[in-house]
């Protein structure tokens, strides 16, 4: 065992040494507010530089021991966090979609984002594309289906009357298609229509958010929490520089306040967690590997009873705009 030494770090004030000590405090567990503090590290290169000099075993500044300790619990942070998973998300489809998209001067429709996906190796539920409201004459998804608008002009399509869920024939289908789109064409403002997206229903779970963005000082973060209608209401969300190893992934699952839900509450069953790491390290490996994408948007992800894994139901991506546009 390493040896250990012990510091007395007095504080004259209550108040905080630091002007914004709070994300420091949290993120090394030491309460600064408080009067005596007894802290303990290990003999780290800056520690034992520290104790070299005679002087400093004396009580030192609080200052410099929390600096030394903070120093010592990232290092253990980055040390604990696992080895990241091999995931290779095939890059040659993203580039093709974003091409296009730059060249049509557009966002990715919903089709696309989903595509995606999948080559990063998720699992979106089963989906259709048709371009008008005929309905082809034989459907390869199975009954209940919900329709959704795909448009250029419209990333969240419940805005604009453009979801609709439920529907189990193929009678009530066309009926709903027509009607979609005579209520979009109503509208003030009606968005360009660009076809139209059929998908399985997904089975019942827990609704669940996964996203990232290319912070320009921090570079990409993933970022997940509850999902569906609940992301704005309760902003329940933990995020991570990306890529993320699973360990901290399911760190991020733990600090949120609805892991209980996930955990089995009130006798229900416990929602696949591991299906939701994967999905959380896929997306944060996805956007590290690919500069260009600004940001992405997993709501809702529907996690599963435990075994029966996790469905991405709805996605959006956003690519960077090159220069000069």
């Amino acid at each position: 065992m390493p040896a250990r030494n012990m510091v007395l770090i007095w504080f004259l004030s209550r108040r905080p040494l630091l002007k914004n000590s709070k994300p420091y405090t949290r993120h090394a567990s030491l309460r600064i507010r408080t009067r005596w503090i007894w802290a303990r590290f290990l003999t780290t290169p800056f520690s034992r530089r520290f104790w070299k000099k005679p002087s400093n075993w004396k009580i030192t500044t609080a200052s410099y021991s929390i600096t030394c300790i903070l120093r010592y619990e990232l290092k253990t942070l980055r040390d604990s966090r696992g080895k990241l998973p091999d995931y290779c998300p095939d890059l040659k489809t993203v580039e093709t979609i974003r091409s296009r998209c730059i060249r049509e001067r557009r966002i990715a429709l919903t089709d696309e984002a989903l595509t995606i996906c999948a080559a990063a190796g998720l699992q979106p539920v089963k989906d259709m594309l048709i371009k008008n409201e005929t309905v082809p004459g034989k459907i390869p998804l199975r009954y209940p289906l919900a329709v959704k608008l795909v448009s250029r002009d419209a990333s969240h399509k419940s805005d604009v009357g453009g979801v609709a869920v439920n529907i189990r024939n193929k009678k009530q289908l066309s009926e709903t298609l027509a009607l979609m789109k005579d209520k979009i064409q109503k509208l003030v403002n009606p968005p360009t229509i660009d076809g139209y997206l059929l998908q399985e229903m997904a089975p019942a779970g827990i609704e669940c958010f996964v996203g990232g963005r290319r912070d320009p000082a921090f570079g990409p973060v993933i970022v997940a929490g509850l999902g569906g209608i609940f992301i704005e209401i309760f902003k329940d969300t933990s995020i991570r520089l990306a890529p993320v190893t699973s360990h901290e992934a399911a760190a991020m699952m733990k600090e949120l306040k609805a892991y209980p839900l996930l955990q089995g509450a009130r006798g229900k069953s416990p929602a696949d967690s591991q299906a939701l790491i994967d999905i959380i390290c896929r997306t944060s490996a996805l956007l590290a590997a690919c500069p260009e994408i600004t940001e992405i948007d997993l709501n809702p992800v529907i996690v599963h009873p435990e075994g029966q894994g996790a469905s991405i139901v709805d996605a959006r991506i956003f690519f960077q705009e090159p220069a000069g546009t």
